[in-house]
């Protein structure tokens, strides 16, 4: 902000600067009639020519908004590199202006709402929906044993990358064990990985695949299904850990009008295990500085496994005797450890 203060730039010439950009993208708006003929309507759209000034007007409001209330930055506003082609022979570096804005939920004011979520943020779900927003939290204890791999993150380069065909060959040896011991077996990765497991081409793939008589899943896939209710065995294969930018971008659109810590990195910080035995004990993990954006990550990461151990459907006794195999050294918030153990343990 400061380069518009000293440039003399007030929220109010920002404003204005706004309303002409608005101005100037009504004006440019495709405007067609139900009863034209279809020849018409098509011709109007082939001679339309896209104009940015909604987009523009956006960034202008929202760098407006933050002099208002004093922020030393926008942080809905970003100065971001691009990416410079492969054959591109420029040595100068090209930047683009990135307005980060969320959608909010169109739902009538007064009407009444209820939320069924397991990984349920009050703090996201207010700046979506209102800060009248009423959250219960209803726990419910996972039923299985956990072995938890301590000694690395397994990342997906790790797990996919040909230096990890070791890695991914002792993972096709534990998994035929299992079932050859009559357990049904379900294993979640990232998309990367499970290609690497099973040979899949990277592209349009189903929910799951069979691969040594288990079924092969990844993240983005089971999200709410039961496919996997009756299953024995869950093994998670690493994590998914989007790039810093990514979850700042999330954030900067949940919270806009508030000053974020950015960096563009993580940091690592010790995260302790909940051991059933009692003890102490922790691991250096990745996380980020500010707190909003921490929550982002932990969405993406921690909840989304555990959302995958819940495709087993823990929550009630039956004649199971369910097993949690985690080839990750990620705590997970809400999973009790009973074995901490290495990779030549597992």
């Amino acid at each position: 902000m400061e380069p518009l203060v000293l440039a003399a730039i007030m929220s109010d010439d920002l404003r204005a600067a706004e309303a002409s950009a608005r101005g100037a993208a009504a004006k440019c708006a495709l405007v067609v009639q139900p009863h034209w003929p279809p020849d018409s309507i098509q011709r109007k759209v082939d001679e339309h020519q896209f104009n940015s000034g909604a987009t523009l007007a956006g960034m202008l409001g929202a760098l407006a908004a933050s002099m208002d209330v004093g922020n030393k930055a926008c942080t809905a506003v970003s100065l971001e590199a691009v990416q410079q082609s492969h054959r591109s022979t420029s040595t100068t570096p090209s930047y683009e202006l990135v307005w980060s804005r969320s959608s909010r939920p169109m739902v009538p004011k007064g009407a009444g709402l209820l939320l069924l979520d397991a990984d349920a943020n009050a703090d996201i779900n207010r700046r979506l929906f209102g800060s009248e927003l009423r959250h219960v939290t209803i726990r419910a204890k996972r039923l299985g044993y956990v072995k938890q791999v301590y000694s690395a993150p397994y990342t997906n380069w790790t797990l996919s990358s040909p230096n990890g065909s070791a890695l991914r060959a002792k993972i096709k040896a534990l998994v035929e064990t299992l079932v050859s011991s009559g357990k049904k077996v379900l294993i979640g990765c990232n998309r990367t990985a499970r290609c690497a497991l099973t040979g899949e081409k990277d592209q349009k793939l189903p929910q799951s695949k069979d691969w040594c008589g288990a079924s092969v899943t990844h993240f983005g896939a089971f999200i709410g299904s039961n496919a996997w209710e009756g299953f024995d065995v869950v093994i998670v294969l690493g994590r998914e850990q989007p790039p810093p930018t990514a979850v700042e971008n999330v954030a900067r659109a949940l919270w806009p009008d508030e000053d974020l810590i950015l960096p563009g990195e993580y940091t690592t910080e010790v995260c302790g295990y909940d051991l059933r035995n009692g003890e102490r004990a922790g691991v250096e993990v990745a996380v980020h500085p500010d707190p909003r954006v921490q929550m982002i990550l932990e969405l993406t990461r921690e909840r989304a496994t555990g959302q995958l151990i819940d495709r087993l459907r823990l929550m009630y006794p039956d004649d199971r005797q369910p097993e949690i195999l985690l080839i990750s050294h990620i705590p997970l918030p809400g999973l009790t450890v009973d074995e901490l153990i290495s990779l030549d343990e597992l």
